[in-house]
């Protein structure tokens, strides 16, 4: 994120991912993957079960009355010498990866409720020696996208875990010979985007990180580059294609499950996706699936018919949009000492500032807007950001009034 402009949204835990690939092949390094071109056909899945007749509409869980933001100084103080790259929330709870900035030496931090952390050092070996940029948890423990072992190709390829901290190559039993450009937890189990090369675009979804299904998506050509999106009724998985004569990216093809296992295209939420400018990373909570649109500097809520644009709150400049089973929250940072901290959660028709925050003009002001990662479980975000230029990390914990977390300063709900 650039110092000193509007931040645009980052894409959390459990937040829908799309990557070009490219066909060189580099070592694998923080941040920077490697994605080469598969070679081999997919795997077919098993047959599809019947169509669904009638559109399911879940009740959501209702987001909290109440949020307070938490400091933490011991998560802030663990990677302040590293770079964590993904972070996702599961059934053990919080889990970052990444590394540490001097050695290079692969690293995890874990957190049954955001509050008391430990790190954890890694064998070399791990992720194929990378970090992993996309990571997301699922009932089964944790998937993340690292590279084959001793591969000179460096391919990508998926590890799994129970706890964070663990890892192994994932199985990969029915997953299409490709490579995954986008992973998304969410109703109906985990899904993976996966790049065909000339073949199209493949999705394949897991219940238990063992076995992998490939879905029938069909109603036309696949593109090669699919997002894959947690929606509050089940997965959908889209993209736009190119024909030969046209000069631009095309309406988007949409295909949606309602049980994990039939898709069916969606036309819908294709017009809905199509009527918005310059989608940035969704975000799914209690209120619904949203997205902030950098083009008109609003954000969009995707409804079953129709989208509905929301604007950011008055006060704040510039922020970073996140959801999660907490809330939909509107987050502007912390300044540089992290004494103060300006956020909002939205309710009802509008946004309520953050108990615990300091949205006055001076504290806003000072605030710089740079989230670095976030994660959801259960009742509670984890938001973590950098200071202005600075490799200094910043960590607040989202959740309801209460008692301090564990590993945090004592007192009542403030940022520092």
């Amino acid at each position: 994120m650039t110092p000193g402009r509007p931040a645009r949204m980052v894409a959390g835990a459990l937040v829908a991912v799309l990557i070009a690939g490219c066909s060189a092949s580099t070592a694998p390094s923080a941040g920077v993957p490697n994605r080469p071109d598969p070679s081999t056909p997919p795997v077919a899945g098993r047959p599809p079960d019947p169509l669904p007749t009638l559109r399911p509409s879940p009740t959501p869980a209702p987001a909290l009355s109440e949020l307070s933001v938490y400091a933490l100084p011991q998560l802030a103080g663990l990677v302040h010498d590293d770079d964590v790259a993904s972070a996702a929330g599961g059934p053990s709870g919080f889990v970052l990866l990444g590394s540490d900035r001097s050695t290079g030496a692969l690293l995890s931090w874990t957190s049954l409720d955001g509050g008391d952390w430990t790190r954890h050092s890694l064998p070399g070996s791990t992720f194929g020696g990378g970090s992993p940029d996309l990571l997301v948890g699922g009932s089964f423990g944790y998937l993340a996208l690292g590279w084959r072992a001793g591969n000179p190709s460096f391919a990508r390829t998926l590890w799994s875990s129970p706890d964070g901290v663990d890892w192994s190559p994932a199985s990969e039993t029915g997953m299409p010979a490709g490579r995954v450009t986008g992973l998304v937890s969410g109703l109906g189990g985990v899904a993976a985007a996966i790049d065909l090369g000339k073949r199209g675009g493949a999705v394949a979804t897991t219940l238990d990180g063992l076995a992998w299904r490939v879905a029938d998506l069909s109603g036309g050509p696949v593109p090669r580059r699919l997002t894959v999106v947690a929606r509050p009724d089940g997965l959908s998985a889209y993209g736009r294609t190119l024909a030969p004569e046209d000069t631009e990216l095309g309406r988007p093809t949409v295909w949606t499950t309602f049980n994990g296992s039939t898709w069916v295209t969606d036309p819908v939420f294709a017009d809905e996706i199509a009527s918005v400018d310059d989608i940035g990373p969704w975000q799914l909570s209690p209120k619904g699936l949203a997205a902030f649109s950098s083009f008109d500097e609003t954000i969009a809520m995707f409804g079953p018919t129709s989208v509905e644009p929301i604007g950011i709150p008055e006060e704040s400049s510039g922020g970073t949009l996140l959801g999660g089973s907490a809330g939909l929250l509107w987050i502007r940072g912390g300044d540089p000492s992290a004494s103060c901290f300006a956020g909002w959660r939205r309710a009802g028709d509008g946004w309520v500032a953050l108990t615990g925050t300091m949205n006055d003009r001076a504290c806003i002001d000072a605030a710089f807007p740079s989230v670095s990662a976030s994660a959801s479980i259960p009742g509670a975000i984890l938001v973590l950001g950098s200071v202005a230029a600075s490799p200094d990390a910043v960590a607040w914990l989202v959740r309801a009034p209460g008692a301090p977390p564990t590993g945090s300063a004592a007192g009542d709900p403030s940022p520092g």
